[in-house]
């Protein structure tokens, strides 16, 4: 057969779908955790080509296609997606990152092999948009280890293993995630106040400013944060005052937005102070507020990852709370 390449610059084609929030200029800068492409191929091969990507630890790909999952570890001068099918026809791919830590990610280009090589329309929409923002709970930090595990390895972490990523996918909506392990609403997790959720709701990927909120608007917006509050020593005052400027600044953007805060994974010292926020902020006339306080996860059920956080078992458990309170407000 006459099998022949065709190559693709994001920036000059419109059939891609890119997921989360992206940085497009020469290449698509892919920094947040289930954030990529979509796309659908003509074809029997199609090769994602990436800028080189020399940091202290890899960074993991997943592809999603009707063949399953696959992961990659991206390291080296010159990494690369590649994925073989045994038909020569339309195949429709998924390529998100499930790995947090280093950035500086690129995709630069797209190769696909076949008789006719082409990328065709996206035509999978989904009605229902889910933003979630929060900590490492929602990248699906150490999700795959042991309970025993006391230090982090990339290849133990998937964010499509997190309840963040398994709720958006019981409701088939298209989600939107940024996670940064570590962060608070006031005090990350060394007890220090440099990067805060505030910030971290208007980068366009980690440590990016100007996000253009209008682009993308979320039926449910789901807050993960106050874990590293705790650790941190936040104050019960402390985060009523910042989580009550953290939810005027989504409020700005977002005015019809249901908003969903869920908190007490990993401890529960800020569960007083988070109730009498949200109802402070429905006492003021924003009934599409709610708060869902979570059971905190124990070795006897389970549900133990790496270092203490949540694993699969406690994010199935979590995401069929939140997916059953999100049927319900909508």
């Amino acid at each position: 057969m006459n099998f022949q390449y065709k190559k693709f610059c994001l920036n000059q084609t419109t059939e891609v779908k890119l997921l989360g929030r992206t940085l497009l200029d020469e290449g698509l800068h892919i920094s947040w955790c289930n954030s990529g492409v979509e796309l659908v191929f003509s074809g029997h091969r199609i090769e994602f080509e990436f800028a080189e990507y020399k940091t202290a630890d890899p960074v993991y790909m997943k592809a999603i296609t009707e063949n399953g999952e696959q992961r990659f570890e991206l390291f080296g001068s010159s990494p690369r997606v590649i994925l073989d099918f045994e038909e020569d026809k339309a195949h429709p791919v998924t390529l998100i990152r499930v790995s947090e830590l280093d950035d500086g990610l690129v995709l630069k280009r797209i190769t696909v092999m076949g008789e006719t090589p082409e990328l065709l329309p996206v035509t999978d929409q989904k009605d229902l948009k889910i933003e979630f923002m929060g900590d490492s709970i929602v990248t699906g930090w150490g999700v795959l280890a042991p309970q025993d595990r006391a230090e982090y390895h990339g290849y133990e972490q998937d964010s499509t293993k997190s309840f963040a990523y398994m709720t958006a996918k019981l409701l088939n909506a298209e989600i939107r995630s940024e996670g940064w392990g570590g962060q608070g609403v006031w005090r990350n997790c060394a007890g220090q106040d440099d990067v805060q959720f505030q910030e971290i709701f208007d980068m366009v990927i980690r440590g990016v400013k100007g996000y253009d909120h209008s682009q993308w608007i979320p039926d449910v917006f789901v807050l993960c944060c106050g874990t590293n509050d705790c650790a941190g020593g936040t104050t019960d005052e402390e985060m009523i005052r910042e989580g009550n400027i953290l939810l005027d600044n989504i409020r700005r953007v977002y005015p019809d937005t249901k908003i969903i805060w869920t908190y007490g994974l990993m401890n529960g010292r800020l569960h007083g102070a988070l109730e009498r926020l949200i109802a402070m902020r429905k006492e003021q006339g924003d009934f599409n507020i709610w708060y869902l306080p979570l059971e905190k996860i124990t070795a006897e059920k389970e549900e133990i990852g790496a270092v203490g956080h949540p694993n699969v078992n406690s994010s199935i458990k979590v995401s069929k709370q939140l997916s059953e309170l999100i049927q319900r407000i909508l």
